[in-house]
């Protein structure tokens, strides 16, 4: 016997699905995430054509999760919750944009920020929240290198 996995398509349908509504994406914005025209990737989101694993990091980064839960969850271990049919009121706390930049940010340029990010995709979020955390930080060490040593003798 083999090491080889036996193509589930079945369970890779049920993931894409999963990790698709986790992120927030829609088809046809998880396909040009993973690089593909919307019918080529209907074809991996149906089950019908298995992903392999030199396509794993792809999916992975689409979705916003870590190539190897992206394996597992293929592999059948379920490491995020499937919350598709649950009601948000039931669903776990989530990230979300204000708690990211909460506390690294004034909280008026938070309130500015999040009405224009919090309406798109969970990825695109977090990407714009590291991105504003690292011009923050950024503008804290040219504020530091600027100012003068009033601590010299």
């Amino acid at each position: 016997m083999s090491g080889r996995v036996e193509f589930d398509g079945v369970r890779q349908r049920a993931v894409c699905a999963k990790l698709q509504h986790r992120a927030g994406l829609d088809g046809t914005e998880a396909a040009t995430r993973i690089g593909y025209s919307y019918p080529q990737a209907l074809r991996y989101f149906r089950g019908q054509t298995p992903i392999r694993p030199d396509q794993f990091a792809q999916f992975a980064a689409a979705y916003g999760v870590r190539v190897e839960d992206f394996a597992a969850e293929l592999a059948g271990v379920d490491v995020y919750p499937d919350l598709r049919n649950v009601p948000p009121a039931e669903q776990p706390d989530r990230w979300t944009f204000r708690d990211a930049l909460h506390g690294h940010i004034p909280d008026w340029l938070i309130e500015k920020l999040a009405p224009e990010w919090e309406g798109k995709p969970l990825v695109n979020q977090q990407s714009a929240a590291e991105a504003i955390l690292e011009m923050a930080a950024e503008q804290r060490a040219e504020v530091t290198h600027q100012r003068p040593n009033t601590h010299a003798v």
